[in-house]
């Protein structure tokens, strides 16, 4: 395949133009992966479209400028936008630095050494890539968006897909308790929340808001509630939802099943049935024993 040009830019908060999927049909269905697993297996990988998420940074080269995307460790890849999105990331190189992207391209294996600002690193291959989306925006304040029951969302797979949602469930870190399947997980950083028996994925943003922060290894953070306002994307059947703000909180009545914000009445409460006195059968220590101290 010919070497496209080099990338210029990452662009902050801008969508990739939208461009003919048939065009890179050719290249199969998109892989998601890590960068890690790029590094480790380059050639299961190797002219396949993949989708992988990264920080992006400078690279130094000779002779000219490079651009790289890298993980937490040293797996790298060198990428490469194609011919209708350069000017965008032209544009914006230098204000993406050290900023979290998502690129969908094909992985061309081919290993190297480069300096990246934070040292040396391996270089897996070369993304060429076609769809980029840059780090979340922050968002303060009230999202206007339809409340929907994780039960109606996870039941009707693809209904809501690319509508802005407001669903609530409990916190369930990393897949703490297995109630996704663990292949079904797309980046090491999503997480669960869950209602009833009814569980997504969360994706894109991390589970902290003002005044809290959870970590996903953690059991005890698990007992809190959370409402997560975001675009879902179901994938084989599979439902993700694309956090755009995350508060701690729960409903204040429970979900019509159906997804609308209306709460359904709380059932009034009934006064319990009468309980019977205790009966006294014996107490310890028994009469009369002198081994055991009264008190």
């Amino acid at each position: 395949m010919r070497r496209l040009a080099p990338a210029a830019a990452l662009a902050l908060f801008v969508a990739t133009p939208a461009l003919a999927q048939s065009t890179y049909d050719r290249y199969g269905e998109v892989v998601d992966v890590n960068l890690q697993s790029l590094a480790d297996m380059p050639s299961s990988y190797d002219g396949r479209a993949v989708r992988v998420k990264g920080t992006f940074e400078l690279g130094s080269t000779i002779g000219r400028r490079t651009y790289i995307l890298k993980d937490n460790f040293t797996a790298q890849v060198l990428i490469y936008p194609v011919r209708e999105i350069e000017g965008s990331f032209e544009q914006e190189a230098l204000r993406m630095m050290g900023k979290q992207v998502e690129l969908t391209g094909v992985f061309q294996e081919g290993r190297g050494n480069t300096a990246g600002s934070s040292g040396v690193g391996v270089i897996a291959g070369t993304i060429s890539f076609w769809k980029f989306t840059g780090p979340p925006e922050e968002i303060k304040g009230d999202i206007k968006a339809e409340t929907v029951s994780l039960e109606a969302l996870v039941s009707n797979p693809g209904r809501y897909d690319g509508r802005t949602i407001r669903v609530y469930g409990k916190f369930r870190g990393k897949n703490l308790y297995g109630d996704l399947a663990s292949r079904s997980q797309r980046d090491t950083r999503d997480w669960v929340m869950k209602e009833d028996v009814y569980a997504i994925w969360v994706t894109g943003r991390k589970p902290k808001g003002s005044g809290f922060e959870l970590d996903i290894g953690l059991k005890r953070d698990t007992e809190k509630w959370l409402q997560v306002v975001g675009k879902p994307e179901t994938i084989k059947g599979v439902t993700y939802l694309e956090a755009m703000q995350v508060v701690l909180g729960k409903p204040s009545g429970p979900l019509v099943a159906s997804g609308t914000s209306d709460p359904v009445p709380a059932p009034s409460a009934t006064p319990p049935p009468a309980l019977k006195p205790p009966v006294v059968v014996f107490a310890l220590p028994l009469d009369g024993e002198a081994e055991v101290s009264p008190d």
